[in-house]
This record gives C-alpha cells, sequence and structure tokens, in this order.
C-alpha cells in the first residue's frame, strides 16, 4: 500500500510521459502545453493556471479585434467564393448529361428537329452554361442494343422534348421513348413542340392518358419546317426561347430582354469600330495632305 508521502513526492515530481509510455491513440498528448500542480503547491499552481487562461484568453479577443473590417470582410468574402465552388462541383456531379432529349418522327420531324437542336445549342448562355440537347442522329452510338442505348440516354436527360405531330403519334419509337420517360419523370419535365396537325391528334396516346384534360401549353411551329430561312423566322425564335425558359425554370422575359440587351450591345460594339477606324483613315490623310 502506498503511503501518502509517497503519493505526496510523485505529485510533486510529475513530469509530462513521453510518447513511448502513453497509449498509441493518445501519444500526441506528450506535445501539448503542460501544467504542473504539486500538493504542496496546490493553491499556489491553481491559481498560476487559472492566470494563465485568463492571460490567453485575453490575448485571443486582443488577435480577433486587432483584425480590420476590411481584412474580415475579404476573408469572409474567400471563404464564400470557396463554398460556391464546392456547391458548383456537388451541382455538376448530379447534372443530367443532356438537359433535353429530342423525340420526333422521323418520317416527318427529321429536318425540324435538326434546326431545333442547332437553335437551342447555339443560344446564349444562361446563367453562364449553353444547353445541350440529345437526338439520336447526332448522338446516340452505334449498338446492337438501339433500345437499351435510347433507355440510358433518356436518363441521362432532365428534360423530354416531343416534336408533336400525327406521324409522332403513331410512332412506336416515339411512343417507346416518352413512355420510359415518364416512368420515371413527371409530366411537367415534358415540353411539346407542336410539328404539324393538332394538339389532340398529335399527342402520343400514353402521354394523352396521363394528362386527361390536363393538355399543356405547346410551342406551335407549324408550317416553319417548310421554310428555307426557318432560324430567322421571328415565330421560331420566340419558340426557341419559350423552350430554354422552361428547361433553365426562368422568365421568358428574362431570356428576351438578356438576348435584345447582348444584340444591342453587339450593334454599339460594330458601330464603335467603324467610327474608329474612320476616324483612324481621316487622320491618315489629313497626314498626307
Amino acid at each position: 500500500m502506498i503511503g501518502f508521502k509517497q503519493i505526496e513526492f510523485f505529485a510533486i515530481r510529475a513530469r509530462m510521459p513521453t510518447p513511448q509510455v502513453l497509449p498509441h491513440d493518445i501519444q500526441r498528448l506528450s506535445g501539448r502545453n503542460a501544467h504542473v500542480i504539486g500538493l504542496k503547491t496546490f493553491h499556489r499552481d491553481v491559481d498560476d493556471l487559472a492566470e494563465e487562461i485568463r492571460l490567453q484568453t485575453r490575448l485571443l479577443k486582443e488577435k480577433r479585434e486587432s483584425v480590420s473590417p476590411d481584412a474580415r470582410i475579404k476573408e469572409l468574402e474567400r471563404e464564400l467564393a470557396r463554398a460556391r465552388v464546392e456547391l458548383e462541383a456537388a451541382t455538376r456531379s448530379k447534372r443530367k448529361a443532356f438537359d433535353a432529349f429530342l423525340v420526333y418522327s422521323h418520317r416527318d420531324g427529321s429536318r425540324l428537329a435538326a434546326i431545333l437542336q442547332n437553335a437551342l445549342e447555339t443560344y446564349p448562355p444562361v446563367d453562364g452554361r449553353t444547353l445541350r440537347i440529345f437526338r439520336d442522329t447526332t448522338d446516340l452510338a452505334a449498338s446492337p442494343s438501339l433500345m437499351f442505348n435510347i433507355q440510358e440516354m433518356v436518363d441521362n436527360s432532365e428534360f423530354l422534348i416531343l416534336l408533336a405531330s400525327p406521324a409522332a403519334a403513331q410512332s412506336r419509337w416515339v411512343e417507346a421513348e416518352l413512355s420510359y420517360f415518364l416512368k420515371s419523370r413527371s409530366p411537367d419535365r415534358v415540353l411539346m413542340v407542336l410539328a404539324a396537325g393538332d394538339p389532340e391528334s398529335s399527342t402520343a396516346p400514353s402521354f394523352r392518358s396521363i394528362l386527361g384534360e390536363d393538355m399543356p401549353l405547346f410551342v406551335d411551329f407549324r408550317g416553319l419546317s417548310e421554310g428555307s430561312n426557318v432560324g430567322r423566322n421571328p415565330d421560331f425564335q420566340m419558340g426557341v426561347a419559350k423552350l430554354v425558359a422552361g428547361i433553365r425554370r426562368v422568365a421568358l422575359d428574362d431570356i428576351v430582354d438578356r438576348r435584345g440587351h447582348r444584340r444591342r450591345w453587339r450593334i454599339r460594339a460594330v458601330l464603335a469600330a467603324a467610327i474608329i477606324a474612320a476616324l483612324i483613315v481621316l487622320l491618315a490623310y489629313l497626314k498626307l495632305a
């Protein structure tokens, strides 16, 4: 049995242990600051410890208060920027490969589908990102399992754009693609483009049964595919803007205003360049005269 004097002796001579004598999971404690408290000097040692804590707390507070508001604001801005980068990275990891999957009948919709895909993918960026549209003839790799490939592309698309027409409503491929999409997505993820006919006869039976009487609004492109300059048609351009707004989930006015602003800026830039060029020519002429 250890006597009182022995306990006091060991307590007075206590020192921070070396890492080797400590268990592996607490060996890092040996590198921390230590404060010895002995039995004979207990009250004095505790007072010293309390004073040390008070001084360290005061020093930490002064360091925090010495940081200027501007420096603190800049640090917060850096933290916010890092958080935005992390959020964007997380969003990209969850983002589908395609913004929309274009479904149409090859019998009457191939030309309009190609024009529409190009118009959507070349539309000015919204929120810093352009659209990527899947169309079978441009994005589908050769495979013995065509339907499996199509289903994979549907799974990797946020929206489905249906070029509705009587031929599309009767196409088994359009029916299969639309039905597969609606197994995992809500009908509001389907964007309708009326390419021919009327809404009733141009809607696939599977989609019509899901919607019932609640038919969606159509982007009306009837007759546009027959023209030679479809891309420059104002009705076509407005329809494309509506589709972009639907995919990006923003107001149509924001899309149209943004595009109008870019067009005005380009016109002003061209005029400014022309005026500068004219001034240079005029100055050169005056020097030679």
